[in-house]
Parts: structure tokens; C-alpha cells; sequence
């Protein structure tokens, strides 16, 4: 069996393996816009995005646990479990299908939610077998943070196993599935991971980031909703919600001369976050539905909690 330490460093080897893998799949669909596309029968646009998708969404998990496992580490020493071990395994082969799935054109056509339901319960299951092998980071408020961060994001997939009946189900099972997930979930467990590194930088480090972040991201986390009558937002909020990413991200740094990755990734999800919020205004989501902005959104939150992760190893 491995120690704690040793399995987050694998896992931290696997992020950036797929990172590397995401980084060729978005190259690849990059050449879909060329005049002559010469893989547009064997690697059809979708098939290519699909796997850049998911690439980015299991990086961002293995991440998280690669962090969750550093803190576990910290408060446990060279401890060693089976129970992670065979949890590490087992996320391992997950992995390996998730690419080959994406390589044999298996994935869902969802956006965001391409992962196979067999894979998504396999996900689920690991999760629950590594959450339940890392429930002593508790101990800390940080620890707790992170913790209950992975359990929501555990919960928006297994949402977005559940079928909907009518479109305005299938719409709200959505933003829990991806709204919640990116904004809140994942970013949130991530702040989290910031605030136990910050902890040893300055004496007083609180769970003002990660709070502050989960409640920012509530707005364009349900925006998508408004359009069936379930919620309302104006333009006043959104730019009070966007000016809340950014005071949230400075406040944090303030006074502690924090590493490179960590500046890095919560300045990319105060920029993702701003471009949430805005769009998340009537007035201006109806024009960028559907353009890139929506996915450089995707993209900046999720990078930026990916770097919020790496800054913990």
C-alpha cells in the first residue's frame, strides 16, 4: 500500500496527464475551423469536443482529490490506506475507459455532461469509496470545506443521471448537474484547498473564500432558469456579483505572499466568474447564448480551480 502523500503524487501525475491530453484534443478541434478540414469524416467536431470535455472535467476531479489527499496527508502523516489505495486503483481505470470511451465515439452528445450514465455511476462510486477514505481532513475547517465542496459535486452527477420528463425539468436538472458543479462545487472546494496553504503563509486564514465564491457563483450557476420564470436577475446584480469575484480573490491574497499557481487560479476564476455574472443579465445572456464566451467561462473556472488544486501539492 501507498501513503497518502504517494497517492496524491500520482494523482497529481494523472492531472497533468490529462491536461496534456485536453490541450491535443483542443488543438485537434482548433483544425475543424480550417477551410479544409482533413479529419472531418474519421474525428467528426463533436466527437473531438465531447472528449476535450470530459478530458477537463476528470482532470478537475482528479485534481480535487490529489489536494484532499495532500491535506489528509498533513493531518494523518505516512498513514496508509486500503481503502484509498484500492479507491486509487479503481479511479485509475476509470480514467483509462473515460479516454478509450472518447477515442470509440462513446460519449453522451450533452455538453458538459458527455461522460456515459455507466461511467458517470462508476464515478460516483470511487468518489464515495475516496470521500469516505478522506473524511479525517474534517478535522480542519479548511478540510470540511473541501469536503462538503466534492459531496455537492458528487450530488449534481448523480443529477444528472435522473431523466427528465418536460423541458423545464430537463432545464433544471441541468444547472445542477453543470451550473452548480462548476460554480459552486468545484470552485468552492477548490478556495478551500487555497485557504489551507494560506493558513501557512499568515496566521489568520478564514473560510471567507470559499463561502464567498459559493455565493457569488449561486447567480450564474441558476441564470439559465430564468428564461422558464424560476428566477429573475437584473444587470445591478450581476456587475454587484461580478465586483464580488474579484474583492473575494484580493481579499484572500492580501497579506500573504502566496505561490504562483494560487494567484494564477483564482485570477482566472475571478475572470471566469465576472463572465459568468454578466451574462447572467437579460440583457446581455440573449446575445452571447451559445458563443464562445460561455465555453471561455467553462474554461477559466474550471483552469483556475485546477491551478487552485496544483498550488496544494
Amino acid at each position: 500500500m501507498m501513503t497518502t502523500r504517494q497517492l496524491a503524487n500520482r494523482l497529481f501525475m494523472q492531472m497533468t496527464i490529462l491536461l496534456v491530453l485536453y490541450a491535443a484534443a483542443t488543438l485537434l478541434a482548433a483544425v475543424k475551423f480550417l477551410p479544409v478540414d482533413p479529419l472531418a469524416v474519421s474525428l467528426p467536431y463533436h466527437q473531438i469536443a465531447g472528449a476535450r470535455n470530459v478530458l477537463l472535467d476528470l482532470a478537475l476531479w482528479t485534481g480535487l482529490f490529489a489536494g484532499g489527499l495532500t491535506l489528509l496527508s498533513e493531518i494523518t502523516g505516512s498513514s496508509r490506506s486500503a481503502l484509498l489505495t484500492w479507491g486509487y486503483r479503481g479511479w485509475t481505470l476509470l480514467l483509462a475507459l473515460s479516454v478509450f470511451a472518447a477515442l470509440l465515439g462513446l460519449l453522451e452528445g450533452r455538453y458538459l455532461l458527455e461522460l456515459p450514465p455507466v461511467l458517470d455511476i462508476v464515478l460516483i462510486v470511487l468518489a464515495v469509496v475516496l470521500l469516505t477514505g478522506t473524511i479525517a481532513v474534517a478535522r480542519t475547517a479548511s478540510g470540511r470545506a473541501w469536503w462538503i465542496g466534492m459531496v455537492l459535486a458528487l450530488v449534481c452527477v448523480a443529477a444528472s443521471l435522473i431523466p427528465a420528463t418536460t423541458p423545464t425539468q430537463d432545464r433544471v436538472l441541468r444547472v445542477i448537474a453543470v451550473g452548480v458543479r462548476y460554480h459552486i462545487a468545484y470552485v468552492s472546494a477548490g478556495a478551500a484547498l487555497a485557504v489551507a496553504l494560506l493558513s501557512k503563509l499568515r496566521p489568520r486564514s478564514s473560510l471567507a473564500l470559499p463561502a464567498g465564491l459559493a455565493v457569488a457563483g449561486v447567480l450564474p450557476a441558476i441564470s439559465p432558469l430564468s428564461a422558464v420564470g424560476v428566477g429573475t436577475t437584473s444587470m445591478l446584480l450581476s456587475l454587484v456579483v461580478a465586483a464580488a469575484y474579484v474583492f473575494f480573490a484580493v481579499i484572500a491574497l492580501r497579506g500573504a505572499r502566496a505561490p504562483g499557481w494560487m494567484v494564477l487560479g483564482l485570477a482566472m476564476i475571478a475572470a471566469g466568474g465576472v463572465l459568468g455574472a454578466i451574462q447572467a443579465a437579460p440583457q446581455i445572456g440573449n446575445y452571447v447564448s451559445g458563443t464562445g464566451l460561455s465555453e471561455l467561462m467553462i474554461f477559466l473556472m474550471a483552469l483556475g480551480v485546477i491551478m487552485l488544486a496544483w498550488s496544494a501539492s
